[in-house]
């Protein structure tokens, strides 16, 4: 007896064996994703609303991981999901739990993963896991400093990436994974953001190296942070980093370039104008003074030209005086340096140019050493000397000693000069030797000269100071 035909199912009916169908087929698994994923989507919200007041316990963790590995469940479930850990590892007891859980393995993996999103909340919650002391392992065990410098260059995920690094590195070992990898190659980009976050976290970044103990992490920081003070806008970041509280240890270090990198970071922040107040807050010129009496010429020319800096402003130089700084400046133009004798005529010049710091430079007599300098093969120091001069020409005493030692000799040579700053501090100079009284005729004769022997560039000359 033939079998009865049955009423085809919707299965049967739109599966391949239907020869009645002409052209593709449904595929059923397809058809079942969208709504596996809604299902599992529902399923996952209600279970975080059920579990959020109580501690994180390892079954509770165990079906957070259980849906990490599924392609069919959505990356929005799987960020719900993260953003539930995310917000738990703020406290020590779930971050704790969260470290000892199969969470680690997803979250591993996602930091490779092609999931921007994924990538982005994985580094969330590393910077809050290794945020407490206890989890300071999965550090190294992870791997974290090279898998998080490797997100530095996707730009969606610079902000996120660089707050986990300034965790990383607030631990000794982080800190050493965070230079290890190279980190610091990409800290002055960082700091050229246009995103205030990103300069904020690179800073806090650059203080956690600070506060370690390795000096050679130290160094690094150092010199990062004296590059980037270079720019107002980062030298305006490392001080509402407060980075300032920590440079002064940087002199401690037994490693002679990061004393210089130290003095190079103050001398560059005292550059500007808006924040030498910040600067001199620290009393820096004590550490700076004591660098002068060190035997790396380099360390020594960080630090003159840091002081340099600071006595742009009035009360740097009187501190610079008060801390007797003044006790080593001839030896400063005497080194063999023409660094170190460039930044010393800079802080000749300025020291000069205010009246209660000037008797001290009058008293030093430094006026035979920086017209020896109106003959050197350095543009700069002929500059940088020249400028010196005009400072000390301000007042009756230092015009009477410019003038015995012989600067008038050589002022043909520095009118003619190339450099357009010598020609104009040369001017100056002139100028003001012809204000007083007791030098006035001196330039007289000179201009007589110069009239009969250069015209046109006594036509030039304008002394109308």
């Amino acid at each position: 007896m033939p079998r009865p035909r049955t009423r085809p199912s919707l299965h049967s009916y739109w599966s391949d064996s239907n020869p009645g169908l002409q052209g593709p087929t449904i595929n059923l698994h397809a058809v079942a994703k969208p709504l596996l994923k809604r299902m599992y989507h529902r399923q996952a919200s209600q279970f975080i609303k059920k579990n959020r007041n109580t501690p994180l316990s390892t079954t509770t963790l165990e079906i957070y991981s259980s849906y990490f590995p599924w392609t069919y469940v959505s990356s929005s479930t799987k960020d719900m999901i993260l953003a539930e850990l995310i917000a738990r590892s703020a406290f020590e007891a779930d971050a704790r739990a969260i470290v000892d859980s199969p969470v680690m393995h997803y979250i591993r993996q996602m930091l490779g993963a092609p999931d921007t999103g994924a990538r982005i909340s994985s580094c969330q919650l590393i910077g809050n896991l290794v945020s407490h002391e206890c989890n300071k392992p999965i550090i190294t065990e992870l791997r974290l400093g090279m898998r998080l410098v490797a997100l530095l260059e996707h730009p969606d995920l610079v902000p996120d990436a660089t707050y986990a690094l300034s965790q990383v590195a607030c631990w000794s070992d982080g800190a050493q994974a965070v230079v290890d990898a190279k980190t610091v190659d990409y800290i002055l980009g960082l700091l050229e953001s246009t995103s205030p976050d990103i300069r904020r976290w690179t800073c806090r970044l650059l203080v956690s190296l600070l506060l370690g103990d390795e000096d050679f992490v130290i160094e690094c920081a150092t010199y990062a942070l004296s590059q980037i003070a270079r720019r107002p806008d980062g030298a305006q970041a490392i001080v509402d980093a407060k980075t300032l509280d920590h440079v002064l240890k940087c002199f401690k270090s037994p490693l002679p370039s990061c004393r210089e990198y130290a003095c190079a970071l103050l001398g560059c922040l005292a550059s500007h104008e808006s924040i030498v107040p910040a600067v001199l807050e620290l009393k820096p010129v004590m550490q700076l003074r004591s660098c002068l009496n060190e035997e790396d010429p380099r360390v020594i020319g960080g630090a003159t030209y840091a002081l340099s800096r600071i006595a742009r402003r009035l009360d740097g130089a009187l501190a610079i005086v008060d801390e007797n700084v003044m006790d080593h400046v001839l030896e400063l133009l005497e080194s063999p340096s023409s660094n170190v004798q460039g930044y010393a005529c800079i802080l000749v010049g300025r020291l000069a140019s205010y009246d209660l710091t000037a008797p001290a430079i009058l008293e030093m007599q430094p006026c035979m050493q920086l017209v020896a300098f109106l003959c050197d093969r350095d543009f700069g120091v002929i500059e940088w000397a020249t400028y010196a001069l005009s400072q000390i020409a301000l007042w009756p005493d230092g015009a009477q000693a410019v003038i015995n030692a012989r600067t008038l000799d050589h002022v043909f040579t520095l009118l003619e000069s190339s450099s357009p700053q010598t020609v104009e501090w040369t001017s100056t100079l002139l100028a003001r030797l012809a204000g007083h009284d007791s030098t006035a005729s001196a330039v007289s004769e000179l201009f007589e000269s110069l009239r009969d022997l250069r015209p046109a560039l006594a036509r030039s000359l304008r002394f109308d100071e």
